[in-house]
């Protein structure tokens, strides 16, 4: 268990008992049946059954329950879901180190380093990318979904999220030369004029980093609401039949025809009304 997760873990413990449930933010499925249905279908069949989505509770039950008494504390409600995400993280992450291989090959033209010139002149193309309207506002719908969601210069909303220091909504040339010109220095770490692949990488995976860490101080500190949720009596445990209870309800209403599996006519019919009741 990190200092991290501790913190968070001791921080939310507070506040649990009357919090509403949050939407699901981390995996979450929402009204996605079809997600719901991915998720959760053992034998990838495309019908869930009330009892296939009983027997994967129950893993993620024991998976939890990492001292193996029968019920889940806080800590490790969290540990488990931080775990999940570092194994969601992973194949991004591994992504994300090719992509950045390839950009410094591509920068460097065959050098060992990525000189001034260079660096301008690819600043210069993204910039004339946004300004003459060429860049779409985000990256297409079905595009891979990314937990760390960096921005990028392929649009125009990763241009704005990079480079907009004044937040209003807009990119102007001084305003954009200026912040990658703080970019190169912060980059050239000895300050010799050029960017070495260890100092290219170095400067992004800082960034990656503190995505990293915003995600999931963010995501754990909603999964410790949701663990006020899920213990009903306010014991400070989980028990096996209030976690499965919890999900029991979530299969009733992805349910959507209440037929008692879960499936491709009911991805077809439309979201139930909420009541105001809850």
């Amino acid at each position: 268990m990190t200092h991290t997760l501790l913190f968070i873990a001791l921080a939310v413990a507070q506040n649990t008992t009357h919090q509403p449930t949050p939407p699901p933010t981390f995996a979450g499925h929402g009204n996605n049946v079809q997600s719901f249905i991915n998720a959760h279908d053992l034998d990838k069949d495309g019908v869930l059954t009330r009892q296939e989505f009983e027997n994967f509770r129950r893993q993620r039950f024991d998976a939890s329950d990492f001292d193996h008494n029968g019920h889940i504390d806080l800590l490790e409600y969290v540990r488990e879901f931080d775990e999940r995400i570092d194994a969601r993280l992973k194949p991004e992450l591994e992504a994300i180190h090719s992509m950045t291989e390839r950009r410094f090959q591509s920068l460097a033209a065959n050098q060992t380093h990525i000189n001034r010139a260079r660096y301008d002149e690819s600043g210069n193309r993204a910039f004339i990318a946004y300004s003459e309207g060429k860049l779409p506002e985000t990256l297409p719908a079905d595009a891979p979904r990314s937990l760390l969601d960096l921005p990028t210069n392929h649009t125009k909303g990763g241009m704005l999220a990079l480079y907009d220091r004044n937040s209003d909504g807009k990119l102007s040339r001084e305003e954009y030369d200026l912040a990658r010109e703080e970019q190169f220095k912060r980059t050239d770490a000895n300050d010799d004029g050029k960017l070495s692949r260890h100092e290219y990488e170095a400067e992004f995976n800082q960034r990656v980093q503190a995505r990293i860490h915003d995600l999931k101080t963010r995501e754990l500190r909603q999964t410790g609401v949701r663990f006020g949720v899920l213990d009903t009596d306010k014991n400070d445990e989980i028990g096996w039949d209030e976690y499965l209870a919890s999900g029991m309800r979530l299969f009733q209403r992805t349910d959507r025809n209440q037929d008692g599996k879960v499936d491709s006519v009911d991805v077809a019919l439309p979201a139930p009304a909420r009541n105001s009741g809850g």
